[in-house]
């Protein structure tokens, strides 16, 4: 067990709640987070090197790093530093090679690292420490956000110290955050005594009470009294400010001391001998004569191999007192030094911005290279890259251009669509050529997307402007042109666009602009409606352009029922290393599961997709998650649930705010039916239907729409609504020949409209081959009501007991209840309806078949990987259904959920 610390004047209360929490974590096999929260030189360092001794005392496995600037600009540095540390590293040095390569794609990169670290820890516990959180690169603080939670089931702690507020993440395993104070004045006395050996005199109290409670200060201030009795003065009047506390120290040291002290300010890092030697210019023995005297200074210290200094305060302080023109040589020497070693050049672009002047062309070009490298691992880093990099020139520079354009296309990477936009205006403001001002346009086309503002591009499109371009630029124009206008335009003027771009792309082998014409005409496809070909172009993408367009060829199987084939490329993408942490395989399963009826393995793939995306920003994906479990809400008679989700809908600022918009209204329509309210769905629902055909938008092409807007239109007696419904379904049969849900579809709603019961029947017959359980159930269920009212008692009532076992296996409660009615009111009462209970909340029985599969694999000793290989999933959906199942059984461990399978094998559970 974790053993009592040894005394750390005024932190014993910190420090018992983290050994606390470590004690949890030995005695049930939990992960949980500690994080120590205060300002610079209150004490978390001194707290943290207490808990890595304890913890190491008692059985932890320790993995530590502490954050440095130099190295906020080094995707995953932190933790992976981290998880070197030690005589026997957490990764091996393949192992690092290998995770280090897949930065520029964080969910691969993460996924990887949890699964180390998965296998890795066992039944071994873990403490993973980040000492000064707050200068940790963005992909490290995802990593220390994320990884908590999907290994909570193991014994892994995440201690973090920052100098940020803090707070309690609102997920993962148990977290407790320790804001680290001010200590009292009777602590800072004792800390006097430890000092001086004696009570601190009136003076020297008087001096530590202006320190604010602050312990580096206080030593600071006690350290400069031991210095003035051991020269036989009195101490000196020394002022509050750190800042001025350290003149005094410096003041002895040589101008070469000063240097190398300045140098390693700005370096911002560690630096083993040699690197000081070169950096400084100066010979070894210099070197060697000046650090001895640094570190007997007390303000350097030897860290395995390497100088730092002993605390940030004094590193900061050293820099601050630069001024601005040395500060700015000193970051051009420490440039060239990084250049000339080979440094990655995201570690040399600090330096290089912070000693660029305007005009700049070379240190603009590297600027933009790093932030180019950044863009997808580092979004916010990159961000700031690009446009410090277009900062530098103006109009009439060298390279100008170039950078900006380059700056914009990185903006728009890396989802800083409004400051893509806003360069590009810029841009555009000062451009006169047309195709300089084409090619800005085409790399801003996506931000004007993501932004709203797609209408300026294509105004420019409209205005004739086109035909003053090259013919390269004029497919490139063309091409994102009517991409922005999907959505915005008519089908058929956008996809005239479209098909002239990629002619022109063919004729200049263009590669840039034949991507962006086949992404356009396989939107505007997916818009119209036609399924086929928007499957032909998004396979063509695949073969020129990789796996970008894999998921939009997955949907498009998806809509014409060709599950099968959709299903063998997620299986073979889930099993794939390198692609399993993507959120493709989740959002492609969720869609999979939703369309299937797999009610509870939707709710899972939403619930995980929506982690996913939060981690990495990708609302549109949070958008669509969202849209299934309202669906699936509404289809269980539960208004309140769907309200809830709407509200958590109308925070989103959706990467396609049109489509955001126009599900919403379907959603709330569909609400407002439900609740009894039909006139007014239908006067909400209204425009959505005349404008269904135009080829903008393409949810009136998702099968099961129309028959529902059919009965809400039937029941609130508007005609006009009800046969537009019918009109959109048949011309979905039209563009999607051969597809058996769309034929059926549109003579089930046709029969629906016109109450013709013969084409209900053809549509039953048709929809029998449909592999969608609730189309299949809603002809039924239709069929079965027309044939009662006909007098064919016991054909309609068949089809109505197939009715409600489909709606019952599909979980669509509220469809089900309906149909128990009708026939309740025929006189019908069946067993089932009453024996059927529902599934408990808690206990094994409380678990659903993929949770059972999911639980028999985990308690056996898998890790989540190995799972989702045997499963055909990703580790992230089994990550979901872990936490699931531990909430249900009540258990906080792998170990516990061991103990209660083994209970379910011995009570005859296969």
């Amino acid at each position: 067990m974790v053993t009592s610390p040894s005394v750390l004047r005024g932190r014993s209360g910190p420090v018992a709640e983290a050994l606390a929490v470590l004690r949890r974590t030995l005695r049930t096999g939990q992960g949980g987070v500690l994080v120590l929260s205060g300002e610079a030189g209150i004490g978390k360092t001194a707290i943290v090197s207490t808990v890595r001794r304890e913890a190491a005392t008692s059985g932890f496995r320790v993995a530590a790093v502490k954050g440095l600037t130099a190295e906020r600009l080094s995707p995953g540095a932190a933790v992976l530093l981290a998880l070197r540390f030690g005589p026997v590293p957490l990764l091996t040095p393949d192992e690092l090679k290998y995770v280090s390569g897949l930065v520029d794609s964080p969910p691969v990169f993460l996924d990887q690292l949890a699964s180390v670290l998965e296998e890795r820890v066992g039944r071994t516990p873990l403490l993973v420490v980040i000492d000064d959180l707050q200068w940790v690169d963005h992909l490290s603080r995802t990593a220390v956000r994320v990884l908590p939670q999907r290994l909570a089931a193991h014994p892994v702690v995440w201690l973090l110290a920052t100098r940020e507020r803090a707070e309690a993440p609102a997920e993962g395993p148990p977290a407790t955050v320790l804001d680290v104070g001010p200590l009292p004045d009777e602590t800072l006395a004792e800390i006097g005594v430890d000092l001086l050996g004696e009570p601190p005199d009136e003076r020297t109290r008087g001096l530590l009470g202006r320190v604010a409670g602050n312990p580096f200060y206080a030593v600071q201030v006690l350290e400069a009294v031991v210095r003035a009795r051991e020269r036989g003065e009195a101490a000196a009047r020394i002022p509050a400010e750190f800042l001025s506390a350290l003149r005094r120290r410096l003041a002895p040291l040589s101008e070469t001391q000063l240097a190398l002290l300045r140098l390693l300010s700005t370096l911002g890092r560690p630096a083993t001998f040699g690197e000081l030697t070169e950096l400084s210019g100066e010979s070894s023995a210099v070197v060697s004569a000046a650090v001895a005297g640094i570190v007997g200074a007390g303000l350097l210290a030897y860290e395995e191999s390497t100088l730092a200094f002993r605390h940030d305060l004094v590193r900061e302080s050293v820099y601050e007192e630069l001024s601005p023109g040395t500060r700015r040589r000193l970051h051009e020497r420490c440039a060239e030094f990084l250049l000339a070693e080979g440094a990655p050049l995201l570690v040399v672009a600090p330096h290089v911005r912070a000693a660029a002047t305007p005009g700049a062309a070379d240190a603009a070009e590297l600027l933009v290279r790093a932030a180019e490298l950044a863009a997808y691992s580092m979004p916010d880093s990159a961000a700031e890259l690009a446009v410090a990099a277009f900062s530098l020139l103006g109009a009439k520079d060298r390279g100008w251009y170039q950078v900006g354009r380059r700056a914009v296309r990185v903006l728009a990477n890396a989802q800083h669509s409004d400051e893509a936009v806003r360069v590009a205006d810029l841009m555009l403001s000062r451009l006169g050529s047309p195709d300089e001002i084409a090619g800005i346009e085409s790399e801003a086309a996506r931000a004007r997307w993501m932004t709203g503002r797609r209408r300026e591009l294509i105004e420019r499109m409209k205005s004739g402007f086109a035909g003053r371009l090259s013919v390269s630029s004029r497919a490139r124009l063309l091409a994102s042109s009517a991409l922005a206008g999907a959505g915005e335009e008519r089908g058929e003027k956008i996809r005239g666009w479209a098909e002239e771009a990629r002619e022109l792309a063919a004729e200049t082998g263009d590669r840039t602009a034949a991507e962006l014409a086949g992404h356009a005409l396989g939107i505007i496809a997916l818009n119209e409606g036609r399924h086929a070909e928007s499957l032909a172009r998004f396979r063509a993408l695949r073969e020129s352009a990789g796996d970008a367009y894999l998921l939009s060829e997955i949907i498009a199987l998806q809509l014409l029922d060709r599950f099968e084939e959709a299903q063998r490329i997620l299986t073979s993408i889930a099993s794939a290393v390198e692609t399993a942490a993507l959120p493709t395989v989740a959002y492609g399963q969720m869609w999979q599961d939703f369309h299937l009826s797999r009610r509870d393995d939707a709710i899972v793939g939403a619930r995980t997709v929506i982690a996913e995306a939060r981690d990495f920003g990708n609302e549109s994906m949070e958008a669509d998650a969202n849209l299934v479990l309202c669906s699936l809400a509404l289809a269980d008679g539960d208004p309140d649930g769907v309200r809830a989700l709407l509200a958590e809908r109308e925070q989103l600022k959706s990467a396609d705010d049109r489509v955001l918009a126009e599900n919403t209204v379907l959603l709330r329509g569909f609400l407002l039916a439900a609740e009894g309210r039909p006139g007014e769905a239908v006067e909400l629902l209204r425009p959505k239907l005349r404008a269904a055909l135009d080829g903008r938008a393409y949810w009136p092409w998702w099968p099961g729409w129309a028959p529902s807007l059919a009965r809400v239109g039937l029941v609130a007696g508007d005609t006009w609504f009800a046969s537009r419904a019918a009109e959109i379904a048949a011309e979905g049969a039209a563009r999607n020949p051969g597809v058996a849900t769309f034929k059926g579809l549109a003579r089930h709603v046709d029969g629906l409209v016109t109450g013709d019961v013969a084409a209900l029947r053809d549509a039953e017959r048709i929809l029998a081959k449909s592999p969608r359980p609730v189309v299949r159930a809603a002809i039924a269920d239709d069929l079965g009501q027309a044939l009662l009212r006909q007098g064919h008692r016991e054909d309609g009532i068949v089809l109505l007991d197939r009715a409600w076992a489909g709606y019952t296996g599909a979980g669509h409660s509220a469809a089900a209840d309906g149909v128990r009615g009708v026939l309740s009111r025929a006189g019908v009462r069946r067993r089932e309806w009453t024996v059927r209970a529902s599934r408990p909340d808690l206990g094994w029985d409380a678990l659903t078949p993929a949770e059972r599969k999911v639980a028999r694999l985990i308690g056996t000793g898998m890790t989540n990987r190995a799972a989702a290989q045997e499963l055909g999933i990703s580790p992230n959906t089994v990550g979901t259904h872990v936490r699931s199942v531990f909430t249900k059984l009540d258990v906080r461990s792998r170990v516990q959920l061991s103990n209660v399978l083994h209970g379910q094998v011995s009570d005859g559970e296969a």
